[in-house]
């Protein structure tokens, strides 16, 4: 049976979108969306569709409005039946099956994908010209299908596994004939450290190698990691399109990144790079630490570290005093002071230190003490208050020995506010 989605937009639109065994569709108005569609109502990305041997799925993906589905409110992960009806702000999707008809294979195509961009098209790319491209199916038992996200070491794919029959997300690094040893070094440096964890609240790593592609006379060489694909969106999307978060949800979140920090500190390593941003929520609820770029190994571990002295590595509204001064000699208790900017922004939806330019930011956070987060959230419990505020501490003997006593203040707090 192929399986339909009939999506009925307020405009009188309608959409159709084929369900593929094994793969996710994410539905909402903004660009991240798998389907993207209009209506004002509809969370940016608003809610998931999965196909799988079980069924077909729908959850919310933590939207402002909620899902229904045959006009009950979804809280968790439910399975749909031919016929049903789901209901997003003004959006209909109606899951419909027909029967499969045999039909003659086309000739099959060859997608490129630009990885200097991310634009799927020709060879030079039409968007910025470049001829950094690789075929969609050019990693042996993987598929890039779509970009989800940029950054200095690359770029980042959705795709999918033939392997882990499942969706996966990729970081490609693209490089000439003569690649910067360092920034290849870092690449698979991240993947190396991150690797360390088995932790279900840490992006696991798959895999990670080296590609060529594309003409002799000129080859696309790229490095990649494969790393588990997190249908959700980052706690700083989540935040910018909802507010402020319930004092419970940001707790129980909390939690979780505490829990990785007390890992860290296990493995010997500093993610010196703590922030919303880099914090997945998933569809289920489930927080996923990723992006350990700027990792620091205490003990070596066999891995170099990347900075230098006098060098500050990290995002400046969460670096700590200490970080800003020098990163190289940065430990755990920066991670703490991060953690503390990262709890006071989920449940206000801004910083510590509040600035117009980044230099006058650093400037208070080395000598001012931060806003009072009961000024800004005055339903913020005391406990809240008085964790954050120790986290925030200018001087690192100040704040939370190790996250284990952190992970005691945010049970206790936790539990105080009762069902």
């Amino acid at each position: 049976m192929n399986r339909i989605l009939l999506i009925r937009t307020p405009g009188g639109k309608e959409l159709k979108v084929a369900l593929q065994e094994g793969r996710e569709v994410s539905i909402g108005r903004g660009s991240g969306a798998d389907v993207r569609i209009e209506d004002d109502q509809v969370s940016r990305k608003h809610l998931a569709i999965h196909a799988g041997p079980e069924g077909v799925a729908v959850s919310d993906l933590q939207s402002r409005n909620g899902t229904l589905l045959n006009g009950e409110k979804i809280e968790t992960r439910i399975f749909m039946k031919q016929g049903d009806v789901v209901r997003a702000g003004d959006t209909e999707i109606v899951l419909c099956e027909t029967v499969q008809r045999r039909e003659v294979p086309a000739k099959p195509t060859q997608s490129l994908v630009c990885l200097s961009c991310g634009q799927i098209g020709a060879d030079p790319c039409r968007v910025c010209g470049t001829r950094f491209s690789i075929p969609a199916s050019g990693i042996k038992g993987l598929r890039l299908a779509k970009l989800i996200g940029k950054g200095g070491m690359g770029l980042v794919f959705r795709g999918y596994s033939e392997q882990e029959k499942a969706d996966v997300a990729l970081k490609v690094l693209a490089f000439s004939d003569s690649p910067d040893p360092g920034k290849l070094r870092r690449f698979f440096r991240e993947a190396r450290v991150q690797a360390k964890f088995r932790h279900g609240n840490v992006v696991r790593i798959l895999g990670t190698g080296l590609i060529k592609s594309g003409p002799a006379d000129r080859p696309t060489r790229a490095a990649y990691i494969v790393m588990e694909y997190v249908n959700g969106l980052d706690l700083l999307a989540i935040v910018k399109e909802k507010g402020p978060m319930e004092i419970k949800l940001a707790l129980r979140t909390g939690l979780k990144v505490a829990d990785v920090l007390a890992e860290a500190y296990r493995q010997g390593v500093v993610h010196r790079d703590i922030k919303p941003a880099n914090i997945m929520l998933s569809a289920s609820g489930v927080a996923k630490v990723m992006d350990f770029g700027l990792a620091k190994c205490l003990d070596g571990a066999g891995l170099s570290n990347i900075t230098v002295t006098g060098s500050a590595f990290g995002t400046p509204a969460y670096m700590a005093p200490e970080q800003i001064h020098d990163a190289k000699h940065a430990g755990h208790a920066a991670d703490i002071y991060s953690f503390g900017g990262m709890m006071f922004f989920l449940v206000t939806g801004r910083h510590p230190f509040e600035g117009g330019k980044i230099a006058e930011m650093i400037k208070r956070i080395l000598i001012e003490k931060p806003a009072a987060l009961s000024a800004i959230r005055p339903d913020a419990p005391p406990r809240l208050c008085a964790i954050v505020a120790k986290c925030l501490e200018k001087k690192p003997g100040d704040r939370y020995a190790n996250a284990e006593m952190l992970q005691k203040d945010l049970e206790n707090a936790f539990f105080a506010l009762g069902q």
